[in-house]
């Protein structure tokens, strides 16, 4: 198990940094780390990472067997009230759950037995075999636990979006009992909205990219971005960050800062999504969203006036119009902070010394400065 243990590949998982690259035309994972007071790169091939992962695997495979051989083979050591509704007890009836095509991950409830919830990977996406676990699954449970009001059953897969069916006690009962036919019971369960199973992604793309690809940081002498993330859609490429802009404190600078922030953010190459389509590549991003603060701590990090660490939100979109309502914050909020257009970016401001102040009043049949697109006495007039 030591042998396979890479302190360096751990450290730059845990601590530093982690890419997906093309390196001499082949496919790399890079790995950067602190070492010596040095920052260090490693470059390993994908297959040699997939072979350490393998190695590791199988140590702590081979060490949970013969924990589970010792259990089993000890038995009167344990005793474990199957009936309970505690984590060991849901944990045990989750090996029970799960067979070489579907996984259950976790069991969890809702106190005083109004709902059991049950999270199943699955391999097979296909529809009809996720009605067919979501029966057997829901009996299974309601055979340990037959006192709980609703029997939630979640799927997920690489390629699905998260599906979930729920049934209630009395058609688990009738299902179990024989009295109830499964198909007229998973009919009624569908045609009430207690159902949502979409259906599987099947675009063709590179799956190793999408599960080793991370966005950049960036950091020069006055300002750093990180906490990049894809906010994309099918028809819109949108990306999201956080900007620390230090003890910069004139509107100016700041402005500066988030302009070229957002010219660097927006060629970031995105990759596509494996449960959903979005718009992805290397071309410009339609819409780039910044949270801007002030130093990058732990915490600190609300959108509210209050927050001194806080100094604005910004929404850049290409073409001028924005895709979020209340800047994707609630409009209690966002009515709290200071807004103003500058061009494509609408910014609003923690604090009104921020904005720039214009002697023209928008009247209330004039559009919105928020760049809704709706008048102003139905957007932010409200």
């Amino acid at each position: 198990m030591v042998r396979n243990v890479k302190v360096d590949v751990r450290n730059a998982i845990n601590h530093g940094g982690v890419f997906y690259k093309i390196v001499n035309g082949s496919p790399v994972i890079e790995f950067q780390y602190v070492k010596n007071r040095k920052t260090q790169i490693l470059h390993m091939p994908i297959y040699e990472f997939d072979e350490l992962i393998d190695k590791s695997f199988a140590a702590a495979g081979a060490i949970i067997l013969g924990l589970a051989t010792f259990f089993n083979n000890h038995k009167n050591l344990f005793e474990v009230n199957l009936s309970e509704k505690l984590f060991i007890p849901f944990s045990l009836l989750a090996l029970e759950l799960s067979i070489p095509d579907a996984r259950c991950r976790s069991i969890s409830d809702i106190p005083n037995n109004k709902q059991i919830n049950i999270d199943m990977y699955i391999k097979n996406t296909d529809r009809g075999y996720i009605h067919e676990m979501a029966i057997m699954v829901s009996l299974m449970v309601y055979d340990r636990y037959s006192d709980y009001d609703q029997y939630m059953i979640f799927f997920s897969n690489e390629r699905l979006q998260s599906s979930w069916i729920r049934f209630t006690n009395t058609e688990v009962s009738q299902m179990l009992s024989d009295t109830e036919n499964f198909d007229r019971v998973l009919k009624q369960v569908i045609d009430r909205g207690d159902s949502v199973v979409w259906s599987p992604s099947t675009e063709e793309m590179d799956l190793n990219e999408i599960k080793y690809f991370r966005f950049p940081n960036f950091k020069n002498e006055t300002y750093s971005i990180n906490h990049v993330e894809d906010a994309s859609i099918e028809g819109r490429k949108r990306l999201k960050a956080h900007l620390y802009i230090g003890d910069i404190d004139t509107r100016e600078e700041i402005i500066k800062n988030i302009r070229e922030s957002i010219d660097w953010l927006k060629h970031l190459k995105n990759v596509p999504s494996p449960i959903f389509p979005v718009k992805n590549g290397k071309m410009e991003a339609d819409s780039v969203y910044l949270n801007v603060y002030r130093k990058d701590t732990r915490k600190n990090k609300a959108t509210i006036p209050s927050n001194k660490n806080f100094v604005c939100k910004v929404d850049y979109n290409i073409d001028g119009k924005t895709t979020l309502k209340h800047g994707g914050i609630g409009g209690k909020i966002w009515n709290q902070l200071s807004r103003e257009t500058i061009d494509n970016l609408l910014i609003a401001w923690s604090s009104s010394r921020y904005r720039k102040i214009t002697k023209k009043k928008i009247g209330r049949n004039d559009a919105c400065s928020c760049g809704s697109g709706k008048k102003n006495k139905k957007s932010c007039l409200i």
